[in-house]
Parts: C-alpha cells; structure tokens; sequence
C-alpha cells in the first residue's frame, strides 16, 4: 500500500470524529444504556423482595438481551452512516433483532478453531513428554507454538472479532461473514493492525480531551455544590456501608442522589459519544478493507468443507422438516383434507 494511500485511511479514521455530533445514535445508545440498566434494576428489586433467583437471572438475561440488541443496532446506524444511508433507531433495531444473534454464532465459532489449535498443540507437548528425542522436538514446539498462539491471540482480539460486528452489520450470514473475515486477514492484515492501532489511539485520546474536561469540572463543580447547597457527610452516623448507602439514596435532602445521578448520566453521555468513534471507525475500516480486498478472495470458502458439509446438512434437515410441516396431506381418492398419523380417509375409508 502507498504511502497516499496511508494518508487517505488515517485521514478517514479521523473523519470518524464526526460520530460525535450524531445525536440520534448517541441518544439511541444512551437510552439502551439507561434502559437496560433500569430492567435490571427492577427485577433485582422483585427478587430481593421474593428470594427468588429465578427472577434475578430473568432480569439478569433480559438487561444483557436489551444492552445486546440495542448496541448492536446503533452500529447498524453508523454502517449504514459510512454508506451513506440514515436509519432511524427502531429500523436498525429492527434489523439488529434478526442478525446481531449471529455475532455469538461467530464468536462460538472462533473459540471452537482456538480449542482446535490449543489441543494440536496439546498433542505435540505429549509427543514431547518422550525421552530422548522429546526434548529435540520441544525446541521447535516451543517458538512455533509460542508465535502460533500469539499471532492468534492478535488476530482474534484485534482484527476478527472486532471487525466482525460490521460483517453481520451488513448482513452477512455467519459462515460468509465467516470468509469474508479471513480472506480480508489474508491480504491485508498489516493494514488492518496499523489501522486498529491508529483508531485505538484516537479513541483514547478524544477520551483523554473528554473525560479530563469533565473531570475537572466536577471537581470545581462539587466544591460549589458543596458550599452553596451542601451534601452531608456520608458518616454523620457513623462509618459502615449502611449508612454510606443511606446518604447516596437520599438520605436527609437527597441532594447527594441528584448529584449522582447527574454526574452519572454525563458520564454515560461522554462514554456513548467516544464509543461512538470506535463504532464509526470499525465500520470504515471494515467497508474498506472489504473493497480493496480480491473478490476472488471473498468468494473462496476458507471454513473446511467437513464442518460446511456438515452446517449444509443441518441446513436441509431443517428445510425439509419445515416443508413436512407446512405440506397438506390429502386422500388419493377423494382428496380431503388428512390429519399427519391417518392411515384411512375419514371420508371414503381409502388406505393411504
């Protein structure tokens, strides 16, 4: 790659700062925040009042469920922003419910390839348990395995994974996203980590700008607060959580609950907006790479045909099934209507 072309990518990473002013994403994806945490919140407080951990785990499911879809679906916003296409939140989430599922699926589906390889390399510490000549084979065990889990630990947490939100994002079912993924790795995987690395220290310096602005703030600002309204001393009643507790829910004016909640919700309001960078920037780096990438590359299946054969067979067990369910028998004789287990027509009595 030209060094121009260095410049345009790093260029377009920066121009993902602009994900800051996009409101309605931000809004979306604070509202998920606070929603989330208020279903979990309430179910918390249904089964503290019952014992029961049943609801505690419903609730737990359903705030990661609301935290998960909702995610999701403001990056399909920001996708579909690089593309230029503006999706309202209830559309993308929309959309986010019939695909984001599938980010698991390929999650489950890179843990099931590191089982793999960790269990190769298993197998080669065995050999290498041998007398004599074990210890010959562990110098070369040793480093390959060494840069093998290293160069997977890299691939994985750095390029697969995170780019591989935008591949579902855009559509893709899980085995195609799947390809897509490796053959964007193969040809340009140094690419990729220079602009993972340039997008991760984007992030973390808007973030540095941002959270130093609000920390400097709050701290002048509460000793304003202090002075003019006043919070109370958290152990006026003594040093225990308890009575921390009681002050930070309003014990007394309650003034310590707004301050909180206030500061709470700008902090969530400044997170969502640099998450928001990161979004865009995984998004751009993803459409790019994809079209730069050899579309010989993209139609070639790197997933082993076994494991394809068998996702394939599985594929049309279901399909099949699903057709028996919805085909209609009828009698070959006077074609009414047959129920699944009839043996004989309820109308003519014919065999069938």
């Amino acid at each position: 790659m030209s060094i121009q072309k260095h410049l345009t990518d790093s260029y377009s990473l920066l121009d993902t700062t602009k994900a800051m002013r996009d409101w309605k994403a931000i809004g979306a994806l604070i509202g998920t925040g606070i929603t989330a945490a208020l279903v979990f919140a309430v179910f918390q407080a249904l089964a503290m009042q019952s014992f029961n951990m049943y609801i505690m785990a419903a609730g737990s499911f359903l705030a990661f469920a609301v935290g998960f879809y909702g995610v999701n679906a403001v990056g399909i916003m920001n996708l579909k922003a690089v593309e230029g296409i503006q999706l309202t939140y209830f559309q993308a989430f929309a959309i986010s419910l019939g695909v984001s599922h599938r980010l698991i699926l390929i999650g489950l589906l890179a843990g099931l390839f590191c089982l793999v390889g960790l269990f190769a390399i298993g197998v080669l510490l065995f050999i290498c348990k041998m007398p004599g000549i074990g210890p010959i084979l562990l110098t070369g065990v040793m480093p390959i395995g060494s840069l093998a889990i290293g160069l997977g630990a890299l691939f994985l947490g750095y390029i697969f994974y995170p780019l591989a939100g935008p591949a579902i994002w855009s559509g893709e079912k899980t085995m195609r996203a799947f390809t897509i993924l490796l053959a964007i790795a193969r040809a340009n995987i140094v690419s990729i980590v220079i602009k993972m690395v340039l997008l991760t220290l984007l992030v973390g310096f808007v973030g540095g700008i941002v959270f130093g602005v609000i920390g400097t703030g709050t701290l002048i600002m509460s000793g304003l607060t202090a002075s003019f309204v006043g919070f109370g001393s958290p152990f006026s009643h003594g040093f225990s959580v308890d009575e921390l507790m009681w002050s930070i829910m309003g014990g007394g004016s309650g003034h310590m609950t707004g301050a909180m909640i206030g500061n709470g919700l700008l902090v969530l309001a400044a997170s969502s907006a640099v998450f928001m960078i990161f979004l865009r920037g995984l998004c751009t780096i993803y459409l790019a790479a994809r079209e730069e990438c050899d579309p010989e590359l993209l139609n070639k299946n790197f997933v082993p045909e076994s494991l394809q054969k068998k996702v394939n067979d599985v594929r049309e067990a279901i399909a099949q099934t699903q057709q028996q369910a919805l085909s209609v028998r009828k009698c070959k004789r006077c074609g009414s209507v047959l129920n699944v287990h009839d043996r004989f027509c309820g109308e003519c009595g014919e065999p069938q």
